[in-house]
């Protein structure tokens, strides 16, 4: 594994999301309320865009089925089929001026 700097922490404010290509995968980088969190971009139900999705006490919310996600760990909290898979997370590093993970 490999620290990958995605933004500089200068950027990374409160209500920050941008998706990134990182080795395959799309990585949503998120900043809500200070607390610093990466997800995978897209829901693993019907890889549904969750650039949007609404964020309630660390619970994302697919907009499409709403199926909802713990955005620190990535496990089902509600489920809108039995075969929703977890959501991958990253860890949020932050190094020198940047924010990344590894991956």
């Amino acid at each position: 594994m490999r620290f990958i700097p995605l933004e500089k922490q200068l950027l990374f404010t409160d209500g920050y999301r941008r998706c990134f290509s990182v080795q395959n995968q799309h990585v949503l980088l998120i900043n809500e309320k200070g607390k610093a969190y990466a997800i995978n971009a897209f829901c693993p139900h019907k890889q549904w865009p969750l650039i949007e999705a609404p964020i309630t006490d660390k619970v994302i919310t697919c907009p499409k089925h709403l199926a909802q996600f713990d955005l620190e760990t990535g496990e089902l909290i509600a489920q809108c089929v039995s075969d929703t898979p977890k959501l991958n997370a990253y860890e949020v590093v932050y190094e020198g001026y940047h924010v990344g993970v590894f991956i």
